[in-house]
């Protein structure tokens, strides 16, 4: 299950707290809440603490984002293992 929480920050930023399980069905809303954030002028920090599992399309969707300046905060040490195996340009084998 899957479920997601907008928190509004004093310092003007928008935290998407991500619980549960997050895949390729999640990844829609996410992406929307994100441009209304954007289009609100708010910065998006997204906290993944409590995710608990997540599937290759929405590991590249977060890749994407985070280099669009989307800010990732409490990502279990796995998927930010992930997520950043997708933003490093892979040598191919020989």
């Amino acid at each position: 299950m899957f479920t997601i929480t907008v928190l509004p920050n004093p310092s003007g930023t928008r935290t998407l707290a991500l619980s549960g399980s997050v895949g390729a069905d999640s990844v829609a809303e996410i992406d929307r809440l994100i441009r209304d954030v954007r289009h609100a002028r708010s910065q998006v920090v997204l906290d993944m603490g409590e995710v608990t599992l997540m599937d290759r399309a929405a590991v590249r969707f977060f890749a994407r984002q985070q280099k669009r300046g989307v800010a990732i905060v409490n990502c279990p040490g796995y998927i930010a293992h992930w997520i950043s195996q997708e933003t490093t340009p892979h040598e191919s084998p020989k």
